[in-house]
């Protein structure tokens, strides 16, 4: 019995301390995407929303909607400590239809 407490308690505390870490590297892109935003010339009243989330590739992708184009979604990643933009499309929910490639008013030119 105490062995299954024991157990049970490590599960537990990995598990809280997965979603921990996961939560942190969560924060720490969002603000790098932030940063770099404001290293484009963006600032706060420039963006409508901006979050992280964890997926499978890559891991974390950050999204960001503009204030001045709520129909689009913008997504960044980090790697090697570098912003990167890596696609783009239109918010669901929305609008069904794409968007023409040349609409899109946020792309990174580099």
């Amino acid at each position: 019995m105490k062995v299954k407490k024991i157990a049970l308690l490590v599960v537990c505390l990995l598990v809280i301390g997965m979603f921990s870490v996961l939560s942190v590297f969560k924060i720490i892109q969002t603000s790098q995407v932030r940063q770099y935003l404001y290293s484009q010339g963006y600032n706060n009243e420039d963006i409508k929303f901006i979050r992280t989330k964890v997926g499978k590739a890559p891991l974390f992708k950050t999204m960001v909607i503009f204030k001045d184009e709520p129909e689009a979604s913008y997504y960044y990643r980090v790697r090697d400590g570098e912003v990167l933009q890596f696609t783009h499309s239109v918010v669901e929910g929305v609008s069904n239809q794409r968007k023409p490639e040349g609409d899109y008013k946020h792309i990174d030119k580099r």
